[in-house]
């Protein structure tokens, strides 16, 4: 299954946005509980974000963390 976490930077590649647009976007989405922050993961420490509604479609568990 490909990862179901996205970081700004995967944001405005995938939209062709400015960082700071794809920060707001990810911000918007969070406000509206689209995305839950996952927190810093990875090397560089950079912020991922997941869709917990699809987790729940996908009959994902609560516990699972991406990038555990």
């Amino acid at each position: 299954m490909r990862d179901a976490s996205v970081t700004v930077r995967s944001v405005a590649t995938a939209l062709g946005l400015e960082d700071p647009d794809a920060r707001d976007l990810v911000d918007s989405a969070v406000d509206m509980g689209w995305l839950t922050s996952l927190g810093p993961r990875g090397l560089e420490g950079h912020e991922h974000w997941h869709a917990p509604r699809i987790d729940a479609v996908l009959g994902v568990s609560q516990t699972f963390h991406w990038f555990s």
